[in-house]
């Protein structure tokens, strides 16, 4: 059975994300390193540590407390506790799938859209290892 984006959750320092209004990926890569053997000419190739991409979250400007936390950050260049969990949390169950890292607030924008709400978006990166639990 699919799992849906609704009833996802978005934790900065321990504060919710409300209804973020735009799509977000979370991309895992390796680099990989090629070396040809000068004695037989073939390639050899060596696979770095996992990282995740920057993630860009938008949002309706807010008060919000998460919000005030993120602007926080990025004026600061203090990390923040992530937490981001799936909403495929088994029946009876006590958590759903999880992904926790710390992470720096690199971008930080407000745009005014003509006759629409404030909108608030921000870029994330990573800092140091990340933790995938999964649904239990």
């Amino acid at each position: 059975m699919p799992t849906s984006v609704v009833g996802t959750t978005v934790k900065f320092d321990g504060e919710t994300l409300d209804c973020i209004i735009s799509d977000f990926s979370v991309e895992k890569t390796r680099e990989v390193k090629e070396r040809t053997c000068i004695t037989t000419g073939s390639v050899k190739k060596s696979l770095g540590a996992p990282k995740l991409s920057d993630l860009t979250f938008q949002v309706v400007k807010e008060s919000a407390t998460a919000q005030t936390k993120i602007r926080e950050a990025f004026e600061n260049g203090t990390l923040l506790p992530f937490i981001l969990e799936d909403n495929d949390k088994p029946a009876g169950g006590t958590n759903g799938s999880r992904l926790e890292f710390n992470c720096y607030v690199i971008k930080d924008t407000t745009s005014y859209p003509e006759d629409d709400d404030i909108l608030y978006e921000f870029t994330v990166t990573i800092d140091g290892a990340y933790t995938i639990t999964p649904a239990a």
